[in-house]
């Protein structure tokens, strides 16, 4: 019963969230509501397999959780930036690259891999008893890095040079679609460099990566569409069914991505893709009637956990042990997963009013960053969109928070901190190019207060 009711919630939500934010299709509100509802609607496909019978417990939250976080977006969207009106973009300056650029840039990441692959041989053979081929040493060291409770990693050499290509893969896709809407034309060499740098992040062992530069290139793409059609789009039916094309290739290439990484499973695509998207809100509610797991010993341990282990120099965590704080679940000997939403860490530290209060946090945090980047899309002229790169990663973790606790895991994390370093570093490179040494450094940043208008990166 509690499951249909939660699933007309979600719709009702979701109706909503389209209503206020109809001038912006790809705001966090938008992106989070219509996770969970695909997620839900999962669950109730897989009613009967996996007993889906959701708890009073389980509705409130995800409702209540959702509702605060759409509450809070809201209230920032209209309260920060009521008085700020965008106009559609104008063509602006774009600033040519020579040639050998190009090609490093292609060539960077075709190394950065070829390294990484030969480390990943190199680690599984010390701690997993060796690979048959590159392959299979992805799988092994996905499972070593997640589940061994050692301190497994590659060098911080090889970590930095996979976070400097896909740092880049970011200026590939902004230099893609600047030449592509002020131009109309395609920087075909620019698309060539983003291709090629997709891949790296797959050599971690894990698609989430990958996942993240695909949602983020969906996510600036329509923020792009959007800042020169002046926030108004308008969807043709090619549009339409290219949208839907790219939808489903993404969802079925969940399965063929866990082969190509050595991991085996027997369920066919539907299930899988079920499975995936409807089974931690079967595990959170698996939780929430009272499965028992260790208690947290300091404030927010599970939520900021990655956060810690990544500044271990600071924090003196050592690897968390993820079988112990979301162990594995089945449901009439269906394997579930041990993923649980964005919610169950946020309860297991803060409880459910924590929780409700957490939510209304992330929803102002991302609301400010979705419009920051909106604007500065809008208003500035030709440097380097920062606030736009950083919603694409958001964007990521708001998709995904149906999942697990990706948003505040991938935001806090080290190589986010990389990302960023990289981009103010190429946002300096373009403002002394086109401005000279005008204007002070460092990159100063204003938070809009009502009428005032942000300043560009």
């Amino acid at each position: 019963m509690y499951s249909i009711i939660l699933f007309i919630l979600c719709l009702m939500l979701l109706a909503i969230s389209l209503y206020f934010n109809k001038d912006s299709i790809m705001s966090p509100s938008n992106l989070i509501v219509f996770s969970f509802t695909v997620a839900v609607l999962c669950g109730l496909l897989n009613y009967d397999n996996w007993n889906f019978h959701v708890s009073s417990n389980t509705c409130f939250l995800v409702f209540g959780g959702l509702a605060s976080f759409m509450l809070a977006a809201t209230l920032c969207k209209y309260i920060w930036f009521r008085a700020v009106q965008t106009e559609p973009r104008k063509r602006t300056r774009i600033l040519s690259l020579p040639l050998p650029i190009y090609i490093i840039g292609i060539a960077y990441p075709l190394f950065v891999m070829l390294r990484t692959s030969r480390e990943l041989m190199s680690v599984v053979q010390t701690y997993g008893g060796g690979a048959d081929n590159v392959m299979d040493a992805i799988g092994k060291y996905d499972q070593l890095i997640k589940f061994s409770g050692q301190a497994v990693g590659l060098s911080s050499l090889t970590d930095n040079m996979n976070a400097l290509a896909q740092a880049l893969m970011y200026y590939w896709l902004f230099r893609l679609l600047k030449t592509y809407f002020d131009a109309k034309k395609i920087d075909a060499w620019a698309f060539v460099a983003l291709v090629v740098s997709l891949p790296v992040p797959l050599l971690s062992g894990s698609r989430n990566g990958l996942y993240q530069e695909l949602v983020a290139i969906i996510v600036i793409g329509l923020l792009y569409y959007t800042a020169y059609a002046g926030h108004k789009i308008y969807i043709s039916f090619k549009a339409g069914m290219v949208s839907a094309i790219v939808v489903l290739v993404l969802l079925f290439s969940f399965k063929p991505l866990l082969s190509l990484l050595g991991r085996k499973d027997s369920l066919n695509t539907f299930d899988y893709i079920s499975l995936y998207l409807g089974a931690p809100v079967k595990n959170l509610d698996t939780y929430l009637k009272g499965y028992t797991v260790p208690a947290p010993n300091r404030w927010g341990e599970m939520t900021f956990a990655n956060m810690r282990s990544n500044f271990s120099f600071i924090f003196g965590d050592s690897v968390p042990d993820w079988n112990i704080w979301q162990p594995f679940q089945t449901v009439n000997g269906r394997s579930l997963g041990n993923v649980y939403t964005i919610f169950y860490p946020l309860v297991y530290d803060f409880g459910f009013i924590g929780a409700i209060v957490m939510m209304m946090a992330l929803g102002t945090a991302a609301q400010l960053v979705f419009e920051y980047a909106r604007k500065t899309l809008a208003e500035h002229r030709s440097g380097f969109p920062i606030a736009t790169c950083i919603y694409g990663i958001v964007a990521y973790g708001l998709v995904f928070s149906f999942f697990s606790n990706r948003l505040i895991a991938t935001v806090f994390s080290a190589q986010f901190v990389k990302f960023l370093m990289v981009w103010v570093l190429i946002g300096m490179v373009y403002r002394i190019r086109l401005n000279g040494f005008k204007k002070p450094y460092p990159l100063t940043l204003r938070l809009p207060m009502c009428k005032h208008i942000m300043e560009d990166e």
